[in-house]
């Protein structure tokens, strides 16, 4: 799954991508930024887990990021 697929999902299980900006506090501009930069924020990856009850996990979000590796 990419990280565009795995915000598509988290907009649909939280009711649409309006809502999940108003849930994150931003404007949908933000989620654009975040597909033209290729990453979401580490921050709002895991608002998006929380908000989804882990049913999108940072893994999906951001899988380049390693809970395990010491940073």
């Amino acid at each position: 799954m990419t990280q565009e697929q795995a915000i598509a999902l988290a907009a649909a299980i939280i009711g649409g991508k309006g809502k999940l900006c108003s849930l994150l506090g931003l404007k949908r501009q933000a989620i654009h930024n975040w597909r033209r930069a290729g990453r979401i924020p580490l921050n709002r990856a895991v608002e998006i887990e929380r908000l989804t009850g882990g049913r999108v996990t940072l893994a999906m979000l951001r899988p380049d990021y390693d809970l395990n590796s010491p940073k």
